[in-house]
């Protein structure tokens, strides 16, 4: 399982080093091609959350490929053919019967010279095989020589298509670490469309956009995993607060700016996280809309009359209507501030900001029971984040934690959350519960999630995450 782990943050103004790889990926029988996708890229040590190992220089050496047709979007390289190791240290590989199985094992024990050795051999011997171009193209990618390895299983997947979706995960993979995450994107959004309930993918995207700041779209893909029942604690850790990440650990590792500036909103550093964003000339939308919601949250007045909306999708709509809301608030209109935090929460039901700002804003209305409901749901939500840190600072208090947990996301309607957690507190519950109570417990969860499934009644409605509010009857006046 290849997921996401925090770590010390970075300054992603500068260019990004290359990192090491550590992709078992995907080999064997071709076949098994769908199967051995849902392993991916194994990144072994680092099965935890938002980011991977610190950078390491890149080995540059001339790529192995013979020429071809290239995508434009790949760098021009003096390509050299593929023959044969000739080193004064080689053993004799033109001796060995079986090279690939050789490279194979040279991987799995982590002697990435060895593969590269023996790889050579088995294309220079057996230049079609799929399994050999799979492999070699995996032993590009330890090697670093990302662009060279996924042109290699773009092009297997031209004459050999049932390679095409593996290769795409694979590829994906060395995209991310070669700094190519537009083009990791696309590969994994191809293959959701193809095979939408595979949870690779979805854990690989929802990554990816963690590290991106786009934590509102990595939602939707780590729900996906909490209703299949294939999520980790971490993931559900990123479900808590979606609004900026919990600091717990440590800071995440980001691919962005965005994603550097929200984790420091996430660590209360908002002043830092400001100056961040006023360095950037040409701010992006989801970068316009943090320096709204940065303003409100510092009580900047005089930033926050300063602040316009842009034209946007509907991807950063979260961070603006809740800056909206502020400056309605200033302005001393609080149907509109009502109006804007109604759909700033139906962006993120686990925004407390704009839970506290709703029952303020309803209080003053005179709409005392949606006040009680919002400031209700604001307490809970708080301390749903409160505990995702206690996790962190207790772990020997573990199941009492999530005992705590469970039932405040069944208050708040999240159950797809509240079985995966209770999944969780099977898992750290062997010093309490039996094996025979283990097992009961998780058919009881496996039967509920099944019996929600069906009824489609996983998460709050509408109604229920605006406290009943109903926007119609809220003056139209913006």
């Amino acid at each position: 399982m290849s997921v996401l782990r925090f770590r010390d943050s970075c300054d992603c103004r500068q260019s990004r080093p290359m990192r090491p790889v550590t992709c078992t990926g995907v080999i064997g029988g071709i076949a098994l091609a769908l199967a051995v996708l849902s392993v991916g890229c194994d990144r072994s040590g680092h099965d935890t959350i938002e980011g991977l190992s610190d950078p390491a220089p890149v080995v540059e050496e001339p790529p192995p490929e013979p020429s071809a047709s290239e995508p434009e979007s790949a760098p021009v390289q003096q390509e050299a053919p593929i023959g044969p190791a000739v080193e004064p240290n080689d053993p004799p590989v033109a001796t060995i019967v079986d090279p690939a199985k050789h490279a194979a094992e040279a991987l799995r024990r982590g002697d990435v010279d060895a593969a590269y050795r023996y790889a050579r051999e088995a294309m220079f011997r057996t230049p079609e095989d799929p399994q050999v171009i799979f492999l070699m193209a995996r032993v590009l990618g330890q090697r670093q020589r990302f662009p060279e390895a996924v042109r290699m299983l773009d092009r297997l997947a031209e004459t050999h298509p049932e390679t095409r979706l593996p290769g795409l995960g694979q590829s994906s993979e060395w995209l991310v670490l070669h700094g190519d995450y537009a083009g990791a994107e696309s590969r994994l959004r191809t293959i959701l469309d193809e095979v939408p309930t595979m949870a690779m993918p979805h854990r690989a995207l929802a990554r990816l956009l963690l590290e991106l700041g786009r934590r509102g779209e990595a939602a939707d893909h780590l729900r996906r995993l909490c209703r299949m029942g294939d999520v980790n604690e971490l993931e559900l850790v990123s479900l808590l607060r979606m609004s900026s990440p919990l600091p717990v650990g440590s800071a995440i590792g980001p691919f962005s700016d965005s994603a550097a500036v929200l984790s420091l909103i996430g660590e209360g550093r908002l002043e830092e996280a400001r100056q961040r964003l006023l360095a950037i000339e040409q701010p992006d939308d989801l970068q316009h809309a943090l320096r709204g919601r940065l303003a409100a949250l510092l009580g900047d007045s005089d930033a926050l009359a300063g602040w316009r909306p842009r034209e946007q999708t509907q991807r950063h709509r979260g961070h603006v209507e809740f800056a909206l809301a502020a400056k309605q608030i200033e302005s001393g209109d609080d149907e509109s501030a009502t109006r804007h935090l109604c759909r700033a929460v139906m962006q993120d039901a686990t925004d407390d900001h704009a839970y506290r700002m709703l029952s303020e804003t309803l209080a003053r209305l005179g709409r005392d029971e949606a006040a009680r409901a919002a400031t209700q749901r604001w307490k809970w939500i708080q301390r749903t984040h409160q505990i995702a840190a206690e996790l962190y600072q207790s772990p020997g208090d573990r199941f009492g934690l999530i005992d705590e947990l469970v039932p405040i996301l069944d208050q708040l309607q999240r159950h797809d959350e509240s079985l995966a957690w209770q999944s969780m507190q099977v898992m750290h519950g062997q010093a309490v519960l039996t094996k025979q109570q283990a097992i009961e417990r998780m058919e009881q969860i496996n039967r509920r999630r099944r019996q929600l499934s069906q009824s489609g009644a996983f998460g709050p409605d509408d109604s229920f995450i605006r406290c009943g509010v109903d926007l119609e009857s809220l003056s139209a006046a913006e």
